[in-house]
């Protein structure tokens, strides 16, 4: 693991779970590439967090823009809203919702419990269409570690497998013990810790720019030809490959949707 991989890694666990980690001296040109990746995974306000609780000589080389550009990010921090994320399969994304619809109605009701299966599946959501993305990781992991006495995680892993996504929840939860410092014991849904989740991951780490490979960019000139971003489609389908054993029916529904939405946009 490289240097702005382990600074990344450093500010984000200092940041979002208050871990004292210090972060090791780069160049400016390593710093701005650094806080790209955090963009890209927005999680910009926990690194800015992770960078006040580090000692001066550590970051005295981090660029002064940067520095004014992430306290401007403190003041535009987007809340997800984790309870629409939905499921590509109809049948599968029925069964999510009659689980959020039923759920309040319960003799042993459990809202967190909901919310952390509304975060895997957001998380679920986002693999498929744009590889990982730290911030709902992150945000799962705080949730286990400030609700997770509340979580029914029994309920929880009913729940995960009568949709046909444990595996990728497990793959979301290797992430957490793997590379954000969390004991197997706070994440009860990981059965087996997958390596390839590490490995993933510390891929992803390395984008500086947003993935738009679930745009695929159907058009269609004077022609009777319909031009293709075949760029996106391969990276889409190396991805969905990827991901085929873990969850097969949400994996191939998904695929299936993407290119179904972006056949209906098709420009004329």
């Amino acid at each position: 693991m490289d240097v702005i991989k382990r600074n990344f890694f450093a500010l984000l666990k200092a940041g979002a779970f208050g871990e004292t980690h210090s972060v090791e001296p780069m160049s400016a040109h390593k710093w701005r590439k650094l806080f790209a990746v955090m963009g890209v995974h927005e999680v910009v306000p926990y690194a800015w967090a992770g960078y006040n609780k580090q000692q001066l000589p550590f970051v005295q080389h981090v660029p002064k823009n940067i520095i004014h550009d992430l306290r401007n990010c403190q003041h535009a921090v987007s809340t997800h809203k984790y309870e629409s994320a939905q499921l590509s399969n109809g049948l599968l994304n029925k069964r999510l919702n009659n689980i959020r619809h039923n759920e309040p109605h319960a003799i042993d009701t459990s809202t967190e419990t909901v919310h952390v299966l509304n975060i895997i599946v957001h998380n679920i959501e986002t693999m498929l269409n744009k590889g990982v993305v730290l911030r709902g990781i992150v945000d799962l992991g705080i949730y286990l570690r400030t609700m997770g006495h509340k979580i029914d995680f029994i309920k929880l892993e009913n729940w995960l497998t009568k949709l046909h996504v444990e595996t990728l929840a497990q793959f979301q939860g290797s992430i957490l013990i793997q590379l954000l410092g969390f004991d197997t014991d706070e994440v009860p849904f990981t059965r087996r810790v997958m390596t390839d989740a590490k490995s993933v991951t510390l891929k992803a780490v390395e984008r500086t720019v947003k993935d738009t490979s679930y745009k695929w960019d159907f058009k269609q000139n004077k022609s009777p030809w319909v031009q293709v971003n075949s760029q996106a489609i391969k990276q889409s389908m190396r991805r969905s490959f990827h991901y085929l054993l873990y969850a097969p029916i949400e994996t191939i529904s998904n695929l299936t949707y993407k290119f179904a939405k972006n056949l209906s946009e098709l420009e004329e």
